[in-house]
């Protein structure tokens, strides 16, 4: 049986962890490569746009993990108190993935963006 290439994923993964890190300009694609254990040509074959697709893919991925610990925290029942003040703690641990304002030319991709969350 072949083994499928989780090649994708883990370039996504990479990027969520090293732009969380030191934010989009602060890496590069050879390091994206090296962190994901991903040969080059995977990155072209599976993100045709490059860094930036990466980059778009990472930013929904962590996205839709805050969605889901929001509906989560929504489906517990807790009060409205609670509730506000868990999702301010969830925002703030999310927000080290943008300590910065995103890239100018990423603005064209955020409506986008929030219409999959």
């Amino acid at each position: 049986m072949a083994k499928t290439s989780s090649a994708r994923d883990d370039l996504i993964s990479a990027a969520v962890e090293l732009f969380g890190e030191r934010g989009y300009e602060g890496v590069g694609v050879a390091e994206l490569l090296v962190k994901a254990g991903a040969p080059r040509g995977s990155l072209y074959f599976h993100f045709p746009g490059g860094k930036e697709q990466i980059g778009a893919e990472a930013v929904a991925r962590v996205g839709h993990e805050v969605a889901m610990r929001f509906r989560g925290l929504n489906d517990s029942g807790v009060d409205l108190d609670s509730f506000i003040v868990q999702i301010f703690k969830t925002t703030a641990k999310e927000s080290r993935i943008a300590n910065s304002p995103p890239p100018a030319r990423w603005r064209r991709w955020l409506p986008a963006l929030a219409r999959r969350m």
